[in-house]
């Protein structure tokens, strides 16, 4: 489904590469949404053991268990697996816990994942849309992309009228909006919160 403004008098610009003659290497150009991002060609030292990865991956399975049950999965008394937990979350590698929620249950039957393009006419568009989006109860997850189009927005509705009203009421009526394109999901083939670890080391 597809949905546009009138096109604009300024052309948008193209998100391609450039070839550096020096190194024969080519480099991608950047959107300005990507620049911000905090993304980083540099790997973090990670000082990780193979118990370390077990905890991660039990936990990844099921965040509420207990430090005993946890312990014991993992081979270890329950002093030095508290330890090592306490050290995983202080590091940041556990970011927090969470309860993952039944989207069906809880009548929200449709999902969406909406492309966006922006004008391109300066950073002003950029980071009103972008506060829209923290707003929006709808959008899940937004991504910035490289391609032709600039964000990607995973949605959750009601239905198909829930979904037409927020892209009328909400995404085409931001000043900033200049394309956008959605696709319906019709069955999830897999859907999982757990990252892999097996570049760690861990057992694939």
């Amino acid at each position: 489904m597809n949905f546009a403004r009138s096109p604009s008098p300024q052309a948008p610009i193209a998100i391609g590469a450039r070839l550096d003659a020096k190194t024969t290497m080519i480099w991608p150009i950047l959107p300005p949404a990507l620049i911000h991002t905090g993304v980083s060609n540099t790997m973090p030292h990670l000082d990780l053991d193979k118990t370390d990865i077990k905890i991660l991956a039990a936990l990844q399975q099921n965040g509420r268990l207990t430090n005993v049950e946890l312990a014991d999965a993992v081979a270890l008394s329950p002093s030095p697996c508290l330890r090592r937990l306490k050290h995983l979350e202080e590091s940041g590698i556990i970011k927090r816990y969470v309860a993952l929620l039944d989207p069906a249950r809880l009548g929200l039957g449709l999902q969406a994942f909406v492309n966006v393009a922006l004008e391109k006419r300066g950073s002003v568009h950029m980071q009103s849309f972008l506060q829209a989006v923290q707003r929006w109860p709808e959008v899940i997850a937004c991504y910035a992309l490289t391609g032709d189009m600039d964000y990607m927005l995973h949605v959750y509705c009601e239905d198909l009228d829930h979904f037409s009203r927020f892209v009328m009421g909400e995404l085409l009526t931001h000043p900033g909006v200049e394309d956008l394109r959605s696709s319906f999901v019709l069955t999830d083939v897999k859907r999982t919160t757990a990252l892999p670890l097996h570049q760690l080391g861990a057992p694939r």
